[in-house]
């Protein structure tokens, strides 16, 4: 799900960004929309590697899309 969050005044990510939250095994990470044509729906499975700050998404055409990590973090044990 998209989604327009409140950042930190620290942080170089502005009010009207969109975000993005998905989850890879116990790591979560907050991403920056990859750009204005791409569009995930919540609870799609997506291709996609992490580097150096960066998710690289994969598109049902085969294109990929870089989006800049905003947050990262790892799941909590849910019991």
């Amino acid at each position: 799900m998209w989604t327009n969050e409140v950042q930190s005044p620290a942080s170089n990510v502005t009010r009207n960004d969109i975000l993005y939250l998905i989850r890879v095994g116990k790591a979560s990470y907050q991403v920056e929309r990859p750009g204005p044509d791409v569009e995930m729906n919540a609870g799609e499975r997506i291709s996609c590697r992490v580097e150096k700050g960066y998710m690289f998404i994969r598109d049902g055409r085969g294109q990929v899309n870089k989006a800049q990590i905003v947050e990262a973090g790892r799941l909590q044990n849910q019991h």
